[in-house]
């Protein structure tokens, strides 16, 4: 954690470098000033002077952060990259073209989380998805969805997906609890760079108690749907240098197999149109599929008038000013609405919470189109290989099926008490290079390897022996990452294991 006096000097580092950079640029100005007007040159010296405040204003938000928030120290803590970007950096990166221009209040705001679970990804990405979660009574839906997200999304879609959770709480006991929870349950995912997971900024949120009454709503109905379009502008924003799309979730829903397959082509068909959202699901505002450089917009649209309606009302409210024009008639305005929402054939998501976050409300209205779809056939094929193995199958399941099944999650092999060097071994057809070998353990919480209980071993080109690439972590999974030509591969058991396990993936990628 930063210190005090280090902040200090990074203020005082930040003041001379802006001194410095205004010196120059005053320089240029002064040296130019036969072509530049005297206008211009005050417009430079104003800029400099408001970066100078902004660097130093966002240094002492750090600060006050840092001073309120103390979180495990022993969880993976990470960034999200170009919280802030401004147009000069723009050009430099297709991913960095929302010129903050179209939002400059934006700029002014303190949007750095409060803690940040997992490294998350250092480039980005095709598509990053945004949950925003919150509190409910009784009972929690984020673990589920979360499940289905990972369990319905291929391996071979991994590296180009980003997931961000936003615990929308400023209850630090529940959020800490939250963090751990979902460290715990998917480990792999975290450490991989899959998904993050963040809290609020300091000082965020508004005095919701004194907002005034709209709709003719109660206070507390006030309250809470203001909070949730907050949320949903907030986490769009801080998400929005991550990949080229943005896709908006809830914290209660389920997904269709194959989902960021049939996602992505829908987004490749259309990506030469003209549309303000894709719809991947007709529930409120679930399932909604943005390009990325429109997020400022949208933030700044949304954080104007959080107080006035709820989220899905706005998200149609701003589909309307964008489409229409006052002088067009009615059914020509629905159509033109409609053409700028391209709704996709079926439903991928599927809403399964039924309690509300807002306390005393029940929702059962679902997606009559989702699933109506055989899910996407999995775009991966392990490399041609003969499976062998002297473990003792506890059904009817074999290795060769979980092997050909190539990380689809459709078959697994289940394996009753084992030994010391039991092994399951993959001999490739054709020497190959490969850069990855996954392998996932377990159903849930249960019936996964141990720590170090197994490893797996690759037999290089031309070698005679088996070299250790990874052990299994203690939440049953390894990731092996041999990067040249090998003959095959094995797990192979390190200890005697009285245990059943449950191999749920074997994932090869070359």
């Amino acid at each position: 954690m930063t210190t005090s006096s280090q902040l200090r000097l990074l203020v005082f580092a930040l003041c001379g470098l802006t001194l410095v950079s205004l010196v120059i640029n005053m320089n240029v100005a002064f040296n130019v000033r036969e072509s530049v007007k005297p206008k211009k040159i005050s417009s430079i010296l104003h800029q400099e002077m408001s970066q100078m405040l902004q660097n130093l204003y966002r240094t002492w938000q750090f600060q006050q952060s840092a001073k309120n928030k103390d979180y495990p120290d022993d969880l993976p803590q990470g960034h999200m990259i170009h919280q802030f970007t401004d147009t000069t950096h723009a050009a430099s990166s297709p991913m960095l073209n929302d010129s903050l221009n179209e939002a400059p209040f934006l700029f002014h705001k303190n949007f750095t989380p409060s803690f940040i679970l997992g490294k998350g990804r250092f480039e980005p990405v095709s598509v990053v998805i945004g949950i925003p979660s919150v509190k409910r009574a009784d009972i929690d839906y984020l673990t589920n969805t979360l499940t289905s997200l990972f369990n319905n999304m291929y391996p071979a879609n991994e590296d180009n997906v980003s997931i961000v959770v936003f615990l929308a709480e400023t209850d630090q006991e529940y959020t800490t609890a939250q963090i751990k929870k979902i460290y715990e349950n998917f480990p792999y995912e975290v450490n991989s760079g899959l998904i993050q997971v963040i809290t609020p900024p300091v000082n965020f949120y508004p005095e919701f108690d004194v907002l005034p009454r709209t709709l003719g709503d109660p206070q507390d109905r006030v309250k809470w749907r203001s909070k949730e379009v907050l949320d949903a502008a907030y986490l769009m924003f801080v998400c929005r240098n991550k990949a080229k799309y943005y896709l908006m979730l809830e914290d209660d829903i389920t997904a269709l197999k194959g989902y960021i397959s049939y996602l992505m082509e829908f987004a490749v068909e259309r990506e030469k149109d003209e549309y303000i959202y894709l719809s991947l699901a007709k529930f409120n505002s679930i399932g909604k599929l943005f390009r990325t450089s429109t997020i400022p917009k949208w933030t700044s649209y949304l954080m104007t008038f959080y107080n006035n309606k709820p989220v899905d009302w706005l998200m149609s409210d701003y589909v309307n000013i964008v489409s229409c024009h006052p002088e067009m008639k009615p059914g020509d305005c629905q159509t033109r609405m409609n053409q700028m929402k391209p709704q996709f054939h079926v439903g991928l998501f599927q809403h399964i919470g039924k309690k509300s976050s807002y306390p005393g409300k029940t929702q059962s209205i679902t997606d009559g189109k989702f699933a109506k779809q055989d899910p996407h056939s999995n775009p991966h094929k392990n490399p041609v290989a003969q499976v062998s193995t002297n473990f003792n199958s506890g059904d009817q399941s074999s290795a060769e099926s979980l092997y050909n099944d190539s990380g689809g999650i459709n078959q697994h092999f289940f394996v009753s008490e084992s030994k010391e060097n039991d092994h399951l071994t993959v001999r490739l057809e054709t020497a190959t290079e490969i850069s990855k070998i996954l392998l996932k353990t377990g159903r849930g919480n249960n019936d996964r390897y141990c720590e170090n209980c197994a490893v797996t071993e690759v037999l290089s080109e031309g070698a005679t022996t088996y070299t250790p690439c990874s052990y299994t972590s203690s939440n049953g999974f390894s990731v092996c990452r041999p990067n040249h030509v090998i003959e095959a591969f094995r797990v192979r058991n390190t200890q005697n294991i009285e245990q059943n396990v449950w191999f749920s993936m074997l994932y090869v990628q070359t």
